[in-house]
């Protein structure tokens, strides 16, 4: 083997630390799509020179191994001590997880592959797209890895499973070991391996009867919660014959802290209701009353109810003196909740429910924006485009017969997306489906797939192009499965060559390991919310393309929201939630240049422009901005330059753990003393100084604090702290830290600030409460070094309180009921920031 081509940047980096990183017999790689992992798992096979098994998720995968190993280093040919049967392994085998899940089940559970392994000497383990392994296969390899005495592993991956329950994650990082090193889509695009791209978001209403559904259900909540607050029968038999009495036990506040949202919640409704708080729950949340909000909204209602009718409704209804016809009051409300599909799985949910969230996730409204983004960028880019369309289900029922128009196009799936586009009937646009099961392809490219079809192996006379009944200008692809993934490569090159300019296909399918460098405009209609599938999809898009240097990427993200019932109260509903999620494994540009002079590469959905707050009015005018941006590719491609522009001199792209700080640290009570309460821009101007003067202080306050207690090395110097301040967020960072150093700065920064991350330390001001960090709360005397550093940073007088002991528990009592009162206004948000090593701080 010989490596045919010059390393990319990168791969060099990886190379030359590469016996470091394989001390501990594990080198963990992530990196993008098209990032070349391939290529590196093949050098290090190379320079370990020790029998090998390779595996990977699907069998394209696995031919892109063999491919890539004769294509870049052994000179077209396939050496004869390479194998892709496990029933034979050799020096170097290439299987899929799917064959060694075969072999486990086979009734002696893998002991006679682990005795073929063991006798072929396999001692390298090379895991391709590792984070397959959250799944059963995980089981498999990990018997083999005991089995093989010390192998060394070898995981590649573009996307870890972070989104996976802690259990799954646990046992992810115990085979595949820490990542080694991260290699992100920004170096990538700055090296001209990745092109320059940009996500968009169409959003959609939904219409007719679902509206009417989604109706039914937001009134009938609105109506449940104004009767509440006029139910004082129910407030009469919750408050007078003192149910809640139990909580006043001593030994019993670990209890209410637990469930502190549902004692508020209740003290607020006999308030509001009733006109009084029963005495023992005044002592026990230390209310007045006062402080309680004047109207039980949703989420209070929420509280109560589940805490009435599932959390505490048998330890109430036991409790002596109960009204005796409390329990049927309760039966009635929980009856009204469930018919009102309020309840799910013992939860009481009143912002969505499940069958709300479903006719939002399969809105027939998606189609309509699949097909306005077709047109749009079709008009954009004419025969040029080169469009994906990635959806969840085909649905061959969608398909029309000759004598009828077919049924309604009410479902998302591959034939209903290309039924509504193949009814559009734009002109010179070429439209085919490529799944598993279905290829369709147009008529007039019949000939040129036969041809590549026989190239590729398929006999002429295994091969059946059949007219669609209801339009003879396409055509199904019928195949033997044996040949089907030549079909797949068949239509692929159709594409690739422009015959098709847009592409229907499963995500199963085109997700992950297909490849076709010519996209340039990807739509995800898929419903998939996990970091792993929405990256991979994503990935298709992203590959630069040799035949067009310039080339961009459009990547379409689609969504369906409530429609504004007119009660004041719009939500974006869980669909919008759920890509709000997805948003956080991608990583690029926004559609503006920052305040400090170069664009800014980052994770989150934010960096295109939603607000937290957006109401329904604006999301015409949202969407009127998406498809503007989307036109002006020279502009996103001017985006990205100024975004990479740092790292020209050959400086080398890495991320930065950023906190985007909560919206106030710094009391109403104290600016209105300094500037006096109005609305007046010297009083906001000197907020704003005081925000950013305050922060700085806490900032530097924990990290002098965490080199006390050995948590940060000494050689890093506080004046590597970096804030900037924007017009509408603040952010903290130490990006000259290493990346572990930098993961332990902002977790403690992020858990100065959460009173809810179990703190075993409080800090108390002026009636304000943050936590001690944990690593800085594990012991007293590190505890003592941070106030010490708090006061010279001149933070202010402030008491520690140690939560577990004593009048510790009030103490913590008082500051979760602050916060739930305020609305968790202290909350943080850890973001990921690219830039260039050795970038000047800035202040």
């Amino acid at each position: 083997m010989r490596f045919s081509k010059p390393w990319r940047s990168y791969q060099a980096r990886v190379l030359e630390k590469l016996p470091v990183f394989l001390k501990d017999r594990h080198f963990h790689l992530v990196a993008a799509p098209g990032s070349g992992k391939t290529v590196i798992g093949l050098e290090i096979v190379r320079q370990l020179s020790l029998p090998t098994l390779v595996l990977a998720p699907t069998i394209a995968i696995r031919e892109q191994w063999i491919d890539r190993l004769t294509r870049d280093y052994t000179r077209d040919e396939t050496p004869d001590w390479v194998s892709r049967d496990l029933a034979e392994p050799r020096l170097l085998t290439i299987s899929t997880y799917q064959s060694l899940s075969t072999e486990f089940r086979n009734g002696d559970g893998g002991a006679e592959l682990i005795a073929r392994l063991r006798d072929s000497g396999v001692s390298v383990l090379v895991v391709d797209e590792a984070h397959h392994l959250r799944a059963v296969w995980w089981k498999c390899l990990t018997t083999i890895k005991d089995a093989l005495a010390k192998p060394t592993v070898i995981s590649l991956t573009a996307t870890p499973p972070i989104d996976v329950p802690q259990a799954e994650w646990n046992r992810y990082a115990a085979f595949c070991g820490q990542v080694d090193m991260e290699v992100g889509v920004p170096e990538l695009v700055a090296e001209g391996n990745l092109c320059p791209h940009q996500d968009y978001v169409l959003l959609s209403i939904p219409e007719g009867e679902h509206v009417e559904e989604l109706r039914r259900f937001r009134v009938g909540v609105s109506q449940l919660i104004l009767d509440l607050q006029l139910d004082i029968d129910l407030a009469e038999k919750l408050g007078r014959t003192c149910p809640v009495q139990w909580i006043a036990n001593e030994d019993s506040r670990d209890f209410v802290r637990e469930q502190q949202a549902f004692y508020l919640a209740l003290a607020i409704f006999l308030q509001k209701v009733g006109g009084y708080i029963p005495t023992c729950l005044r002592k026990t949340l230390h209310i007045d009353g006062e402080e309680l909000p004047a109207q039980l909204d949703r989420d209070w209602t929420t509280a109560l109810l589940q805490g009435l009718l599932f959390d505490f409704r048998e330890r109430i209804l036991l409790t002596k003196g109960v009204d005796p016809d409390l329990g049927q009051r309760l039966s009635e409300l929980e009856k009204q909740l469930r018919h009102l599909g309020a309840i799910e799985k013992q939860r009481v949910v009143l912002s969505s429910n499940e069958e709300n969230d479903k006719l939002l996730r399969e809105s027939p409204a998606k189609l309509q924006s699949i097909a306005q983004i077709i047109e749009h960028e079709f008009d954009a880019q004419s025969i040029l485009m080169r469009a994906v369309i990635l959806t969840d289900h085909i649905r061959k029922d969608a398909f029309p017969s000759p004598s009828t128009s077919g049924p309604p196009l009410v479902k998302l799936g591959v034939v209903p997306i290309f039924e509504l586009l193949r009814r559009i009937r734009l002109s010179a646009f070429q439209l085919g489906v490529l799944s598993g099961s279905l290829i369709v392809i147009p008529k007039t490219s019949g000939e040129r797939f036969r041809a590549i079809a026989d190239q590729s192996g398929i006999a002429p006379e295994k091969l059946t192009l059949k007219p669609l009944p209801h339009d003879p200008g396409y055509v199904e692809v019928v195949i033997r499965d044996a040949d089907r993934q030549r079909a797949v490569s068949a239509a692929t090159q159709l594409f690739q060559d422009g015959e098709i300019h847009c592409l229907v296909g499963t995500a199963s399918l085109l997700g992950e390991g297909w490849d076709a460098p010519a996209v340039n405009t990807l739509i995800l209609a898929s419903v998939i919310g996990s970091f792993v599938m929405s990256n991979q999809m994503r990935g298709r898009a992203i590959r630069a393309d040799a035949a067009v240097p310039d080339k961009t990427a459009n990547i379409w993200h689609v969504a369906t929201v409530p429609p504004d019932f007119g009660d004041g109260s719009f939500e974006h509903g869980r669909d919008f939630a759920r890509l709000a999620r997805r948003f956080e494994a991608f990583h690029g540009v926004g559609f503006h240049l920052e305040e400090e002079g170069h664009a800014v590469i980052e994770n989150g959905w934010r960096r295109l422009g939603f607000r937290s707050s957006m109401k329904a009015g604006e999301l015409q005018a949202l969407n009127h901005e998406m498809f503007r941006q989307a036109e002006d590719r020279d502009n996103m491609r001017h985006i990205w330059s100024s975004a990479i522009a740092p790292a020209r001199d050959g400086r080398f792209l890495r991320p930065v753990r950023v906190l985007n700080a909560p919206p106030r640290v710094v009391s109403n009570r104290f600016i209105a003393r300094v500037a006096g309460k109005s609305e007046s821009g010297l009083r906001f101007g000197l907020a704003d100084w005081l925000e950013r003067r305050r922060l700085q202080r806490i900032s530097r306050a924990i990290f002098l604090a965490l080199q006390d207690c050995g948590e940060l090395p000494g050689r890093y110097h506080a004046s590597q702290l970096r804030m900037i301040s924007g017009k509408k967020r603040r952010t903290i960072s130490a990006p000259d830290l290493e990346p572990e150093h930098q993961t332990v700065f902002i977790t403690a920064l992020g858990e100065f600030f959460d009173i809810f991350s179990n703190p075993r330390y409080l800090i108390e001001q002026g009636g304000r409460w943050f936590a001690v960090p944990t690593v800085l709360g594990a012991k007293r005397e590190h505890v003592d070094h941070f106030s010490k550093r708090l006061r010279r940073g001149r933070f202010g007088t402030h008491t520690i309180h140690y939560v577990h002991g004593g009048r510790g528990e009030d103490h913590l009592l008082e500051a979760r009921k602050q916060s739930l009162l305020r609305h968790f206004d202290f909350k943080t948000e850890t973001k990921v920031h690219w830039e260039a090593s050795g970038t000047k701080q800035l202040g």
